[in-house]
C-alpha cells in the first residue's frame, strides 16, 4: 500500500476503514501471533486501529474504524474481509471483488483502474 501511496498521492485519498478483527483468537484464529478477541465495543474497536498504525508507521492514510450500529459500514458496503473502492466525482468507478476461493486480487485491480481515471 505504500506504493500505491506515493505513486497516486496527487490524485486519490486512500482511507482504511477497520470494521472487526479479521483473525481475533476467540472467532478464526489462523495465527498465534493475534492474541486478539473480537471486539465488543467501539472503544476496543478504536484501541485495536490505533495499534494498526503503530505497527505501520509508514502509513498515511487515514483510518476510521465502523460502528457497531445495525447501519454500518460493514452491512452497507459488504466489507467483509476487505474490499477496494475507487470513488470518484461521488461514484463507484470501481468495486473490488471476493473471489470464492478466497484470494482477491484488489491491490493489482486498483492499480489499473487508477490508470483509467
Amino acid at each position: 500500500m505504500d506504493n500505491l501511496q506515493e505513486e497516486y498521492k496527487e490524485k486519490v485519498n486512500i482511507v482504511i476503514i477497520y470494521i472487526s478483527e479479521a483473525h481475533a483468537k476467540d472467532e478464526w484464529p489462523i495465527s498465534h501471533k493475534n492474541q486478539t478477541n473480537q471486539h465488543t465495543n467501539l472503544d476496543e474497536r478504536i484501541i485495536a486501529a490505533k495499534q494498526i498504525l503503530n505497527d505501520y508507521p509508514r502509513l498515511r492514510s487515514k483510518v476510521f474504524v465502523d460502528s457497531f450500529e445495525e447501519v454500518n459500514y460493514e452491512n452497507e458496503f459488504f466489507g467483509w474481509p476487505e474490499r477496494a473502492y475507487l470513488i470518484k466525482n461521488n461514484k463507484i468507478k470501481y468495486l473490488s471483488y471476493h473471489k470464492v476461493d478466497g484470494i482477491d486480487d484488489w491491490y493489482d485491480q486498483v492499480l489499473r483502474s487508477l490508470e483509467k481515471y
